[in-house]
């Protein structure tokens, strides 16, 4: 089973003039709450570990940790701030690059987008396959917003990226069905400017079950019935019947029904679902006892 991980193994990057505020936010795992190191210029010195802050940027940075996030707040953005921070719970990083932003860079660096594209989306919905993998991928196609991309569910970022593109790749499981995905793109200054949602249509693998039981037992000359069922969630899914090791269709309703039962009745039968999930059969067996 795949997880949607706390960490997102891309750089975030940051643009910000000299002497303003910079704000790196890091994901705190919701399982095992490992502290966070928090590493900086240069050469990846410590700069906190959990909420202790390293004496010698003790009046240079704070941590602040609130709803599962550890925050670096740099109070004054200087030049030896400048360059690559990593946050780590020990087993995923997050990286960022602080850049020092000049007037020249606000107009070449950043120009609004003015679309943002879901791509693969069908009326604001994405359908994907229980178990098989799903492609989340979305493009600003006007502008660039000079920021980062992310999509995010249940509050929380999966994939972020810059400036023009995000993907996120995972294999969906039934909990998944109808979550929210929402894809935004941010400035430079970490200000929303754009974003678009879309929701995720789960198709289940269905599970074959059958009706009074799998092994039925019919006296010679009574009415017998077998119920094909399954637990999938396509509305348009079809359902077949045939005898074992044959490719004659006896029936194409969920109910295999015996008005008679004949002693030559007895035998497995095969029950066929074909769903947009794939197409799944199951045995059931009839069991004739003769007069």
């Amino acid at each position: 089973m795949n997880y949607i991980t706390d960490l997102v193994l891309t750089e975030e990057n940051i643009y910000k003039p000299l002497g303003s505020s910079v704000k790196m936010v890091c994901p705190i795992a919701k399982t095992t709450r490992r502290p966070i190191t928090w590493q900086g210029p240069s050469n990846y010195r410590v700069y906190a570990v959990g909420t202790d802050v390293s004496y010698e940027f003790s009046s240079q940075v704070k941590i602040n940790v609130t709803d599962n996030k550890s925050i670096l707040l740099i109070h004054r953005f200087t030049k030896d701030k400048s360059g690559k921070f990593r946050c780590s719970d020990t087993v995923s990083n997050r990286d960022f690059n602080v850049i020092i932003k000049s007037k020249k860079q606000n107009y070449t660096l950043e120009r609004n987008p003015s679309d943002l594209v879901i791509v693969n989306a069908t009326g604001k919905i994405i359908t994907a396959v229980q178990g098989k993998g799903c492609d989340l991928e979305c493009t600003v196609t006007s502008g660039q917003p000079g920021g980062n991309i992310t999509w995010s569910t249940d509050g929380a970022v999966v994939a972020r990226n810059g400036p023009s593109l995000v993907s996120y790749r995972f294999i969906p499981q039934r909990s998944d069905n109808g979550k929210l995905f929402k894809c935004e793109a941010f400035n430079s200054d970490g200000q929303n400017i754009m974003e678009s949602s879309v929701l995720l249509k789960v198709f289940y693998i269905p599970k074959i079950t059958f009706s009074p039981k799998q092994t039925l037992t019919v006296k010679e000359g009574k009415v017998a019935q077998l119920i094909c069922c399954n637990d999938g969630n396509d509305p348009n899914v079809t359902n077949v019947w045939r005898r074992q090791h044959t490719q004659t269709i006896i029936s194409e309703r969920l109910a295999l029904r015996f008005e008679t039962v004949n002693r030559t009745d007895a035998g497995l039968y095969a029950c066929r679902v074909d769903t947009k999930a794939g197409v799944y059969e199951d045995i059931a067996t009839l069991i004739v006892q003769c007069k």
